[in-house]
């Protein structure tokens, strides 16, 4: 029989080890959660060569619909939604919602922001990798801030291939800001340069930002072709971009040059006014058709979307070609439904 003495010390020591148990597990998760703080705060601008390989996939992903490209080559549609890693209005993360919309408006060029990969609150999904996926389009990845145990950036999602990518980090105090830009191959040796990009929230910053932009994207002095930006610019003054020596000779306003219905696109949900902070630039080379914003309740933003056309005479030796449909066609068939 085992004595009393004997069970008690026993007990004891028992209890003794789930306590240091227990604070081991205190440790371990404080730890974790120092570590995640320090990603938050400390994670500087990624690399000018951090892209992410074009293409992508993974077999655990829901298969791609193959919706028809509107370009042929002298056409673009092109998208900027700012996607809040997939959490709509109603505080629920729904990536499926978020590619809805997308393919509703079968845009040839997206740019995202807000995307996460491997993060806590987004499940550790691997948000740019799925979009690509289930839209079935080519992409490239800008990490901006590195968040224990994944990042945090922008993404291009296009129908086009995707030649070569960088990922430039932009200055400016506070948060991590960068420009993620791709030359994309139209054919018959024809390219274009994208620029995908989310600014900082003070003017200093923006201003720091948009002239790096000019330094990477503008197309002064290149042979190669016109450019479009996209993004989430963080403000909705005209004069933080006519301050930037160059820009208004460079690019053009797409909603600004053609926009139909309402222009804001941040803060509009609910019947509030709203301002435009999203924007598509078109540069020299590239004409604008329409352009709208499209109301949806996936993201506290609306996507904006631009349909452009080439100026082949910046491609010598290409026929020009036929007519697509444009987003005002599309509208126009979506309201008579």
């Amino acid at each position: 029989m085992i004595s009393w003495r004997f069970w008690r010390s026993q007990h004891e020591f028992n209890a003794h080890k789930a306590h240091k148990r227990a604070w081991a597990f205190a440790v371990v998760a404080v730890l974790a959660a120092a570590l995640a703080l320090a990603g938050l705060r400390l994670a500087g601008p990624v690399s000018a060569a951090a892209g992410s390989p074009p293409g992508g996939s993974a077999s655990t992903l829901p298969p791609a619909p193959k919706a028809p490209a509107t370009s042929d080559g002298s056409r673009l549609r092109v998208m900027t939604f700012n996607i809040r890693h997939g959490e709509g209005l109603d505080g629920r993360v729904n990536l499926a919602r978020i590619a809805a919309v997308i393919e509703g408006r079968r845009p040839d060029v997206v740019f995202v922001q807000e995307v996460d990969r491997h993060l806590i609150r987004t499940g550790f999904k691997d948000e740019a990798a799925w979009l690509a996926q289930r839209l079935g389009m080519n992409y490239t990845f800008g990490p901006n801030l590195r968040l224990f145990p994944g990042d945090y950036g922008t993404l291009i999602l296009t129908r086009l291939p995707i030649t070569t990518w960088q990922n430039y980090a932009l200055p400016g105090a506070g948060e991590p800001r960068g420009l993620l830009t791709a030359t994309l191959d139209l054919g018959d040796g024809r390219v274009i340069e994208v620029g995908g990009t989310h600014l900082g929230l003070s003017e200093g910053a923006r201003h720091s930002q948009l002239t790096a932009i000019m330094e990477h994207l503008a197309p002064e002095g290149r042979s190669a072709g016109p450019s479009i930006l996209g993004g989430d610019f963080n403000t909705s003054s005209a004069s933080e971009f006519t301050s930037i020596p160059g820009w208004t000779a460079t690019w053009q306003d797409a909603f600004g040059a053609a926009g139909q219905g309402p222009a804001a696109t941040f803060g509009a949900a609910g019947g509030g006014h709203g301002e435009r902070i999203d924007y598509i630039w078109a540069s020299t080379g590239l004409a604008v058709l329409d352009s709208q914003v499209v109301k949806t309740d996936a993201s506290d933003h609306w996507a904006v979307v631009a349909d452009l056309a080439l100026d082949l005479a910046h491609y010598p030796g290409t026929p020009a070609s036929a007519d697509v449909t444009t987003t005002a066609d599309i509208a126009a068939a979506d309201a008579a439904r």
